[in-house]
């Protein structure tokens, strides 16, 4: 019968009192009420079972939101990383308000000669065990285990150097197809319940949780040849309300390395430059440990390759030191035009005095021997980029 969604089950089939997820009304979930000291991590993390311990319901998307939380909404992401740093997938497909049935899609595809492929649409193409918008779908094939993305459509054709630059206006259209097929090694673990949990449950937005993956991608650009490589990286998935007013930066890293190990940060900067909140994982043999960020740095510049990068963890396990370099980035706006909430914005905006200049990028990372190339997302108030 197929994978179906928490909306789509009985009340005698809700799971009561697993990790924490609490029933609401007949077939719905308020999974963003979980308490922190429900969701195991930690060592204890590393279970054997197909789902790491985790409610398989939970990894579906939400077909119907809760009718009490006008502001609750969906969003999954599944970042791709070529082990070979050549290329660089993002996409991101979240809910529009009220306009449940709807989901916006925004996707990049970087490429070796600085190019960018990319857009954003709104579509309908979310159903049982399958979340998308206009020409992007993803399916859970196996919940904690297994996705698989599928998109064909025309995106715009632009550069890494001309989204640093300033607003990108327009561009010619190329069409594009790619599917990615992704298992999932280690546990996922939860983001935003640590220290002050308040601020990043705000920005983060409720529940949110990440998993690193392994993946296969096919690509093909127009009539060109297709394009096959392995590659490594990171989904997320978020439920609950979110609210980005005030918002003036981030830094967010992470990679996965040959061995199966790990690491992931967070942090959310002040107006000032200062740090508001930050936490910290290291993965090590399937297991999830909990840090404490002591080092890192900011975007400070829009400068796209070749930064260097350094970040130091202390867990349980003692300090471990994470150095790298950047590969490139796409940048784009936040909070940039708040009249124009369902806009589709690209590059740096500077015109609100809140526009948040935020860079989605890659980088190559080194952990105790281990090369990989990660995640690299981070964002400043426009006005103080250089």
């Amino acid at each position: 019968h197929g994978p179906r969604s928490p909306a789509a089950l009985s009340d005698a089939e809700l799971p009561r009192d697993r990790v924490g997820w609490r029933p609401y009304g007949r077939g719905r979930l308020l999974f963003w009420r979980v308490m922190a000291d429900n969701w195991k991590e930690g060592p204890s993390a590393g279970a054997s079972d197909a789902t790491f311990g985790m409610d398989p319901s939970l990894d579906y998307p939400v077909r119907e939101p809760p009718a009490d939380q006008p502001t609750f909404g969906e969003n999954h992401a599944f970042w791709i990383f070529d082990a070979d740093g050549r290329y660089f997938l993002n996409h991101h497909i979240q809910s529009i308000g009220a306009y449940w049935p709807l989901r916006h899609e925004s996707v990049s595809i970087s490429l070796p000669d600085g190019r960018v492929l990319l857009d954003q649409n709104d579509g309908t193409n979310t159903s049982e065990g399958v979340v998308g918008g206009a020409i992007l779908r993803a399916y859970c094939v196996e919940p904690f285990q297994r996705w698989r993305i599928e998109a064909a459509g025309t995106l715009m054709e632009t550069t890494q150097a001309r989204l640093a630059d300033g607003p990108l206006q327009d561009a010619r259209r190329v069409m594009v197809k790619w599917d990615v097929d992704m298992v999932c090694p280690v546990p996922p673990y939860r983001t935003g319940a640590g220290g002050d949990s308040a601020l990043a449950g705000r920005f983060m937005g409720g529940l949110r949780y990440e998993q690193m993956v392994r993946a296969d991608v096919r690509l093909r650009i127009g009539k060109d040849p297709e394009v096959r490589f392995t590659a490594t990286g990171i989904r997320v998935h978020r439920l609950g309300p979110r609210e980005l007013s005030g918002f003036s930066g981030h830094d967010w890293k992470g990679a996965l390395f040959p061995d199966g190990s790990g690491f992931n940060t967070h942090r959310y900067r002040k107006p000032d430059g200062s740090e508001a909140w930050s936490e910290a994982f290291i993965i090590r043999g399937g297991n999830i440990y909990p840090g404490k960020l002591v080092e890192d740095s900011w975007l400070t510049s829009r400068q796209l390759r070749g930064e260097p990068l350094r970040a130091r963890i202390v867990s349980e396990l003692g300090e471990t030191l994470i150095e790298g370099e950047t590969l490139g980035g796409v940048f784009r706006p936040l909070n940039a035009h708040p009249d124009d909430p369902y806009g589709r914005h690209w590059g740096i905006h500077t015109q609100a005095p809140q526009a948040v200049a935020l860079c989605q990028s890659w980088a190559r990372y080194r952990m105790e021997g281990q090369i990989a190339n990660g995640l690299l997302e981070r964002s400043i108030l426009a006005k103080d980029l250089r």
